[in-house]
């Protein structure tokens, strides 16, 4: 079986905003599930700390944890690089500013998957 990279949904934090919005891993263009991995790669300029905060929750509102790859370290997403998360095992995402940001931020989502979607 091969594995693709597949472009899903985009995070973004409003201007004056913190927190992004919630993309869902059960929705066909995500596929939390089904991934091998997800990379998140943030925009040039970021005015706060970006922390990743996932949930158990297949339709959360504020049930968010803070996600930490190895026990002790958040994981965490610095302007203009980008984070992978290996075989994720959450429903829900989404990243949270320590400071409101200066403008609009946007954070491009891609999977890497098994077969065709």
């Amino acid at each position: 079986m091969s594995r693709h990279l597949h472009r899903t949904i985009d995070l973004t934090i409003a201007n004056g905003g913190t927190d992004s919005n919630i993309v869902v891993g059960t929705d066909g263009r995500v596929g939390f599930g089904s991934s091998h991995g997800i990379t998140i790669w943030a925009p040039a300029a970021l005015t706060g700390v970006i922390t990743v905060l996932v949930s158990y929750l297949l339709t959360p509102t504020v049930e968010f944890d803070t996600l930490q790859l190895t026990p002790g370290t958040d994981v965490t997403i610095a302007a203009g690089k980008a984070v992978v998360i290996p075989h994720p095992g959450f429903y829900a995402l989404r990243l949270h500013s320590a400071s409101a940001e200066g403008a609009q931020r946007v954070f491009q989502l891609v999977s890497q998957v098994d077969g065709s979607l």
